[in-house]
């Protein structure tokens, strides 16, 4: 039996690098409706590994090794600069669909919608109507790690089919509804792109060639490897998907958003909505205590006057017992102001002494805490 070849990958020199993305660049710009058809090489630089490439999962597979697995959970993946660019384009018009072969869900994340996505496999959070083929887009994974379909009793399409998850697996075919949407805007396009994609499997593979078979589009194909449709192709580009549209978006003067940069941006707005909680939060404790303390001076003030009434009351008893005693003839209003004055002195006087009070209370106190303390060290 003779050895299998090692799988190998293809890299375009600079200068035929150059000439190709610059027409590539002119395609682009020319185009009116283009269509895009990704696999698995659009989304290695985000840390998810191929599948066909020198190190992919099946090549480890078939060679013995163990496969790669992802940089961090799918979950927490971000899309690539080549997912961006695909993103502008279609917020710009030129793009009107993308055919994905993946199902990372990364075009989705980029801010391009779900209509206007075909996902050949599907994704994990899809569920999809057997009947009239809507699709609906779960916040969580609709599968188990056995791939036995969850909610199938509960969950029921507006026209009452079935839902079932939109993942497809090996010897499952295409979900029809999906396919009959990629195959007619592929018809439609006048400019087909293929990347990252070694285009091996049918029928998913003869997409790129029908608007080249029409007579209606052009066809550029954007992979580490030959592929069996490069012969329908007006450019064949060998090059990492990132750098090529690195060099395009460039040459077509077309500024690309950076994912991170736009979730940095959500955190600073998270930040500063959490900023101003707390600042008014803040504020609300501030005015809270600024009223206890009102509240407090109030009943202060309150204790003070009847503390004055009291001594005020005492005193013009004693003054009247006095009075009898020693046979005095005058009225209370004599000897009210000096009972107001001696009054306010003595509230004053045993405020002072409840202060001095606490005082040494607090003293005594921290006397006691560095007393407990060196008796403990002693101990030890």
């Amino acid at each position: 039996m003779s050895k299998k070849k090692p799988v190998t990958e293809i890299f375009d020199t600079k200068k035929d690098l150059l000439k190709k993305t610059k027409k590539f660049a002119k395609l682009i710009k020319d185009a009116n409706r283009i269509v895009f058809f990704t696999g698995a090489g659009v989304s290695t630089s985000a840390g998810i590994p191929d599948y066909r490439g020198p190190n992919g999962v099946w090549t480890c597979e078939e060679e013995g090794r163990e496969p790669p697995k992802a940089s961090k959970p799918w979950s927490e993946m971000s899309p690539t600069f080549a997912h961006m660019s695909i993103a502008k384009l279609h917020e710009m018009g030129k793009v009107k669909h993308v055919i994905t072969q993946n199902v990372d869900t990364l075009h989705l994340k980029s801010g391009i919608k779900l209509e206007n996505i075909s996902e050949l496999h599907g994704n994990p959070k899809k569920e999809i109507c057997r009947t009239c083929g809507k699709q609906y887009l779960r916040n969580q994974s609709v599968i188990t790690s056995e791939w036995i379909y969850e909610h199938a009793e509960e969950r029921v399409c507006e026209c009452g089919g079935d839902l079932r998850s939109s993942l497809i697996d090996f010897g499952m075919r295409l979900n029809k509804h999906i396919l009959k949407k990629a195959t007619e805007e592929s018809k439609k396009a006048d400019l087909f792109i293929v990347l990252g994609s070694s285009l091996r499997v049918t029928p998913a593979c003869d997409l790129p060639e029908m608007c080249v078979k029409q007579g209606t589009g052009k066809l550029v194909i954007c992979n580490l490897q030959m592929t069996q449709k490069d012969k329908f192709a007006d450019i064949c580009i060998h090059e990492k998907t990132d750098k090529i549209f690195f060099r395009v978006m460039k040459l077509l003067k077309i500024d690309v958003p950076n994912f991170e940069s736009e979730n940095k941006n959500e955190k600073k707005t998270q930040n500063q909505e959490k900023k101003k909680k707390r600042k008014e939060k803040k504020k609300k404790k501030k005015k809270e205590n600024q009223n206890e303390k009102e509240n407090i001076n109030e009943e202060e003030n309150e204790n003070e006057n009847e503390k004055e009434k009291e001594i005020k009351k005492s005193f013009n008893e004693w003054c009247k017992k006095e009075a009898q005693k020693n046979n005095f003839k005058f009225k209370p209003e004599d000897f009210q102001e000096i009972s107001e004055k001696i009054a306010i002195a003595m509230v004053k006087k045993i405020k002072t002494k409840d202060k001095t009070e606490t005082k040494k209370g607090k003293k005594e106190e921290k006397k006691d805490k560095k007393q407990k303390k060196k008796d403990k060290n002693k101990k030890k």
